[in-house]
């Protein structure tokens, strides 16, 4: 039966927060005994059956006297999620909205709790269905859940035993459905996407969300989203494969995982299919004539002046091309990167590089284990010295790099070609590369 808005006295502003979190499990460990005391209150309904009195874009009160018991499989301990926690039972799982900060202290991983849930409310986030207080409005007056005020919390969620044992579902990922939805679950032999690893979980300096996506070796992909308030928002994503301990949630009809911690990853193995056999293969053959480039997995961005690298075609070939020419800054220093390497074999890099118009030798190779993707001015560089195009050669003849090793960094790394040149009047040297490979040594 759906409601009308339920007016409860305590009514916060609500704050978008994506959810979920977890917990990290080892399915070897030899768990604890559960501790505390339960106090062995009556149950009467599972998680699934309480959900499937909901329909998706609804909201309806509980008026019956139902009682359930679940553990907390995720909480906030981590910042990856916020006034939120994840329980489940043998049936399934569901998303508390709750109006309480470091949850964590009182909701540990693998506490039991009793929810009584006569006048709770069921709704849904854009199809993750969530249990709150009643129903209000967002600052833009569309309905929302409420979530369970503190002063009133007790009421409705009693505590029993803590550290009691949370196991996750192994799945893989086609085998993922509606019914795992805010369980715990873990994914055997999966990795980072190439252009998803060394690269930051989430944005720490805006406080941004990220997603990336993982796959395993049938190149079965989903996501993994991360909130820019975790406190490992900042570090880089592993560049091997492994497993990965998640809850799973669900945004329309995509899936997605969230992790608890770093704990929940563990991909320090080879890459799926790793034979040591070309990363990079880059021949430009996709980009248009006179447009910026852009390439999946590959950093095309302007430091100084308004220039980036472009697309050129001549003749049926293309290539990258970088120039200061028309750029009305007074500097220009724009990078074309590549997409993430991995390292799990000694390999290399190799390129052509071309000039025209020789004013200065613009053109310089980096190498970097800690871009995150978007900042070029926070990440380490070290120079590479290939051979590059000069006045040596003649004008507009691609030259061969030779083999640049890179053997002796630890991946994932990223390439940067930068560019250097001044505004009117000044530099402008046209410099271009083309057919950039990684390979094994």
């Amino acid at each position: 039966m759906i409601h009308t808005f339920k007016k409860i006295i305590f009514l916060s502003t609500i704050v978008v927060a994506f959810l979920m979190v977890h917990s990290c499990v080892d399915l070897d460990y030899d768990y604890p005994p559960a501790g505390g005391s339960d106090p062995n209150i009556p149950v009467n309904t599972t998680i699934a059956q309480l959900k499937a009195r909901h329909t998706l874009g609804e909201y309806e009160e509980i008026t019956e006297d139902l009682t359930l018991s679940a553990l907390v499989v995720s909480n906030d301990e981590a910042g990856n999620f916020f006034k939120q926690l994840v329980v489940q039972d043998s049936s399934g799982g569901i998303e508390l909205r709750i109006d309480v900060t470091d949850l964590h202290a009182q909701y540990p991983v693998g506490r039991k709790i009793y929810i009584l849930a006569k006048g709770l409310w069921l709704g849904d986030y854009n199809g993750l269905t969530q249990l709150g207080a009643g129903l209000g409005a967002d600052d833009q007056g569309d309905p929302e859940l409420i979530r369970i005020p503190e002063s009133i919390l007790t009421n409705y969620i009693k505590i029993a035993t803590s550290g009691n044992a949370v196991v996750p579902k192994l799945k893989t990922i086609d085998q993922i459905t509606f019914d795992d939805v805010s369980t715990l679950i873990q994914l055997d032999d999966v990795q980072f996407i190439t252009s998803d690893t060394g690269v930051t979980y989430a944005d720490a300096v805006l406080q941004q969300t990220l997603n990336h996506d993982i796959e395993d070796c049938s190149n079965q992909r989903i996501i993994i989203r991360t909130s820019g308030f975790s406190i490992f928002a900042n570090e880089l994503t592993p560049s091997g494969s492994g497993s990965i301990v998640a809850v799973l949630s669900v945004f329309g009809s995509t899936y997605q995982l969230t992790i608890r911690d770093l704990n929940d990853v563990s991909m320090e193995g080879p890459r799926c299919g790793s034979t040591g056999g070309d990363d990079i293969d880059e021949g430009f053959d996709a980009i248009l004539d006179n447009a910026d480039v852009i390439l999946p997995g590959w950093a095309n961005i302007a430091v100084k002046g308004t220039r980036l690298w472009r697309g050129k075609v001549f003749q049926g070939n293309h290539y990258a091309q970088a120039t200061s020419f028309q750029d009305v800054a007074a500097e220009m220093e724009s990078w074309l990167i590549t997409p993430s390497i991995v390292l799990d074999v000694p390999k290399k890099i190799t390129f052509e590089s071309a000039y025209a118009f020789l004013v200065q030798n613009g053109l310089t190779i980096w190498i970097s284990s800690n871009f995150n993707g978007t900042n070029v001015g926070t990440a380490t560089w070290t120079q590479l010295f290939p051979t590059i195009a000069s006045a040596a050669n003649p004008e507009n003849t691609f030259i061969p790099s030779g083999n640049i090793d890179l053997s002796g960094f630890t991946g994932p790394v990223r390439i940067g070609f930068k560019y250097v040149g001044s505004g009117p009047g000044g530099q402008t040297s046209t410099f271009r590369i083309d057919n950039v490979k990684v390979e094994k040594l």
